[in-house]
């Protein structure tokens, strides 16, 4: 849990325009030593803040391969939904308006 809480600062420094921060904090745990999908999603939302949807997907998509087990990923997934960067699989208020 402390890790997903890390997490949630990275993006709110991250949104906030802190970008130098936010890498300090992404850098902060190694993939090897870390139990968690932390230093995946960070790489990835760095990824998505730059723009570069292919390199943050392919980090979702080895956090996936690494954790593999959809309980431990759900509040990853949810963080990054409700700050923007992936889209909800149950569509948005958007799509119901169209």
């Amino acid at each position: 849990m402390r890790r997903l809480v890390e997490f949630k600062i990275l993006l709110c420094t991250l949104k906030a325009g802190s970008k130098e921060d936010a890498v300090k904090l992404a850098d902060k745990y190694e993939e090897i030593s870390d139990d968690s999908p932390y230093c995946y999603y960070a790489r990835a939302a760095l990824a998505y803040q730059s723009g570069d949807e292919a390199k943050a997907e392919g980090w979702l998509a080895m956090a996936s391969r690494v954790f593999g087990r959809p309980e431990i990923l759900s509040p990853w997934q949810d963080t990054m939904i409700e700050f923007g960067y992936i889209k909800s699989f149950y569509g948005s208020d958007d799509d119901a308006n169209s």
